[in-house]
């Protein structure tokens, strides 16, 4: 039902589904009828696809490469499946934008073609957690970006890697950040601007990325939700928003370095659907889909985090409630 879906919406062949008779969808948080919005203006399904199936609640999670106004983008989703017929369409849809590497993201994914190897592998049984655990460590990505401050223990493997957009954003030299490396050797000089760890933020792993304590401008992670879990193979397809207020323009990294003028300096809104893989607690791969929403906007749809979960493991205060 999963491919079904996707190759439907790209052949613009939706008339064929079968959708219940009070569906409900939404496409970047907004409320349509089938038939609008993104469906009516796509071309085509790409190679690229990753589908998370949650057997338990008959939910799925999926992330796609399509071709819109010919150009790739990235749709990303979930569909609530009762009685053989989909009953619920939650979509994100991530069109290509600025430049550089960061624009090239989903033909990245579509020259590659496949997922990572890793979401397809069976976690043994033995080993496997439960339903609660993976929901448990998927949050703790989202307390551990939270006013990240860099001084916690963050739930990563060694060999944990990320993509976002389609772009590998850990163990990856080959982005340019130009702008940031311009904006420290204006504030260090250009040595220390060298030597500072976020001047190449990409090049660094999962867990040294977080230890820098540059991500602490996401202020607030909100609205978080864990609706398809895949016990079988450990990942957890999530959605949630990263806001930033806009107040937080300089802070010191972990190390004490300070930046200035760094933050967003206006209020911003990223929604997101995010994709982790998880072994023995620790969080080996994650898929993110984002695009920008007005700040503070609602999803849509109920199911904020669990009240048990952690909502940050840092220990500043946040600059509002």
């Amino acid at each position: 039902m999963a491919d079904q879906f996707v190759d439907a919406v790209g052949g613009k062949k939706t008339a064929n589904l079968p959708l219940a008779a009070d569906v409900r969808l939404t496409e970047n948080g907004q409320t349509l009828s089938p038939g609008d919005g993104f469906w009516g203006t796509v071309e085509a399904a790409g190679r690229y696809r990753n589908i998370f199936i949650d057997i338990d609640t008959q939910q799925i999670g999926f992330v796609a490469v399509m071709k819109e106004a010919k150009k790739l983008a990235l749709y990303a989703g979930r569909l609530q499946v009762k009685d053989g017929k989909f009953t619920e369409i939650e979509t994100i849809i991530s069109r290509s934008s600025g430049s550089g590497n960061i624009s090239r993201g989903p033909a990245m994914l579509e020259e590659r073609g496949a997922p990572h190897p890793s979401w397809s592998e069976i976690i043994p049984a033995e080993r496997r957690e439960t339903r609660e655990q993976l929901v448990r460590g998927a949050n703790n990505y989202f307390a551990a970006i939270e006013l990240n401050d860099g001084h916690a223990d963050y739930p990563f493997t060694d060999d944990c890697l990320r993509h976002e957009n389609g772009v590998q954003t850990t163990n990856n030299p080959d982005i340019d950040y130009a702008d940031i490396n311009r904006r420290l050797a204006g504030q260090q000089g250009e040595a220390a601007a060298a030597a500072n760890p976020i001047a190449r933020l990409s090049a660094l792993s999962c867990t040294a990325q977080f230890k820098t304590g540059f991500f602490r401008f996401v202020d607030r992670v909100r609205d978080r939700r864990f609706p398809v879990v895949d016990v079988e193979r450990g990942a957890v397809f999530a959605f949630g928003f990263f806001d930033h207020s806009g107040t937080i323009r300089n802070f010191p990294l972990a190390d004490g370095t300070m930046l200035k003028d760094f933050g967003p300096d206006t209020p911003m809104t990223w929604e997101i659907a995010e994709a982790f893989k998880l072994e023995s607690g620790k969080i080996r791969t994650i898929e993110a889909v984002l695009t920008a929403a007005p700040y503070g906007m609602p999803s849509g749809w109920p199911g904020a985090r669990d009240a048990d979960l952690p909502r940050t493991f840092s220990k500043l205060p946040p600059p509002r409630q």
